[in-house]
């Protein structure tokens, strides 16, 4: 199959993270190859196919953005590599007990959330 520089693919996928800046999908397929291919407004419960443009837009318009977020406590890693120590205390779906949001300190918080795992209150970008 020939693709034109001008040929719209409309590729399915999983989400899977970002990485420089750029959204990271796996398990894709092609789907087709075409002239022109009708997208909608991105909706993740959908099942139409989104403009790439408009979904890196949605994905990534929190970041760099000062948010508050509340969850129940899941667990403190640190890590240290050759380019320093992350703290990250990552909080969960009480209902599902999955891990939702992960965040990153430069000062351990565990002794402030010791006891008060229910209803974490985290602030940052």
């Amino acid at each position: 199959m020939k693709i034109a520089k001008t040929d719209k693919i409309h590729i399915r996928g999983n989400i899977n993270g970002n990485f420089n800046g750029s959204i990271i999908m796996d398990s894709c397929e092609i789907i087709v190859v075409a002239k022109s291919i009708s997208t909608q407004s991105v909706d993740p419960f959908g099942k139409g196919v989104m403009d790439a443009t408009a979904l890196y837009a949605d994905y990534f318009k929190w970041e760099g953005k000062e948010i508050a977020v509340v969850g129940d406590y899941y667990m403190t890693t640190t890590s240290t590599t050759s380019y320093g120590i992350t703290i990250r205390v990552d909080l969960k779906n009480s209902a599902t007990n999955d891990k939702v949001v992960g965040c990153d300190f430069k000062v351990n918080p565990s002794e402030r959330i010791s006891g008060n795992e229910k209803g974490v209150i985290i602030k940052g970008k």
